[in-house]
């Protein structure tokens, strides 16, 4: 069995070496939803940072490391929503072969960092939790983002692509409720 630091610093690695893949091909395939995906990404290393730091900490310390976590869910889908707006005013349909061929790359990180964190499914911990939470949103949107594509290929239009991307940002600002919630609760 792996130890915890262990495994949450090569989940670290694996997201963010991926954020950056997915955000190059994000921009060149003028994806929104490979954008939020890709910041998606970035969330996950940083939530696992501070997690991975607030595991050390005393039940104060850990709840100041829980507002940071909820910022690294919060920022990346704010930059996801200005680039959704900027799409709605300049509508073009992204390169559905960029988003198909990245999601499935994707879809294999979060596959194996979902598997290496699944010990924290039910995690009392909120910062375990929010690591699990991270990953498992992750993979969501990666298979959305696969839909996208598809849909994209066959419409021919940016709609997909636009529908995917708000879809995953309503899916971050659940997890900041969950959080919240349990940080509420671990008083």
């Amino acid at each position: 069995m792996l130890k915890k630091n262990y495994v949450i610093s090569i989940v670290i690695t694996l997201n963010l070496f991926y954020f950056f893949v997915e955000l190059f091909y994000a921009h060149t395939s003028h994806s929104v939803a490979l954008i939020a995906d890709s910041l998606d990404f970035l969330e996950d290393a940083l939530t696992n940072f501070f997690a991975l730091i607030g595991l050390s900490l005393t039940i104060f310390y850990r709840k100041i490391i829980g507002y940071a976590i909820l910022t690294s869910f919060i920022a990346p889908s704010l930059y996801a929503l200005t680039f959704s707006i900027n799409k709605i005013f300049h509508p073009e349909v992204p390169d559905h072969h960029d988003m198909i061929l990245i999601s499935l790359g994707a879809i294999i990180i979060n596959c194996l960092c979902t598997i290496l964190l699944k010990r924290y499914t039910k995690s009392r911990n909120f910062l375990l939790r929010a690591i699990y939470l991270s990953s498992r949103n992750d993979l969501i949107g990666n298979l959305l983002v696969l839909l996208a594509a598809f849909l994209t290929l066959k419409s021919e239009s940016f709609l997909p692509d636009f529908l995917v991307g708000v879809i995953i940002l309503g899916i971050n600002i659940y997890a900041v409720y969950e959080i919240k919630t349990m940080m509420n609760q671990r008083r």
